[in-house]
């Protein structure tokens, strides 16, 4: 399970602002809320799809001007160490496990 990662973005795009002027180390409560919703959602999706204890949550937005919430299952908490070596998939391999993401969400 650990360190397996999947990108998925909100349709509905008024929880966010992605203009350049938008600043992500202030945003706006309904954006928050909004991200920490869907966020929830997505994880209890992804809990169903691929075996694992729980969920990590990490939300990290240094190297770009907008924040990364990262949703990845895990065993333990060395799973959700970000300097390990990602781990590669095929590209169906991803299909798969969007489509059993997107089944459960």
């Amino acid at each position: 399970a650990g360190g397996r990662r999947t990108t998925l973005s909100p349709r509905d795009r008024s929880i966010g602002d992605p203009r350049p002027s938008h600043r992500p180390r202030n945003p706006s409560r309904r954006s928050f809320e909004g991200l920490t919703l869907f966020s929830k959602k997505v994880a209890k999706a992804i809990e169903k799809a691929i075996p694992c204890k729980r969920i990590g949550v990490a939300v990290i937005g240094l190297e770009v001007p907008h924040a990364h919430i990262h949703l990845i299952p895990i065993n333990n908490v060395s799973d959700i160490d970000f300097s390990r070596k990602k781990l590669v998939f095929s590209k169906e391999q991803m299909i798969e496990t969007a489509e059993k993401i997107r089944a459960n969400y």
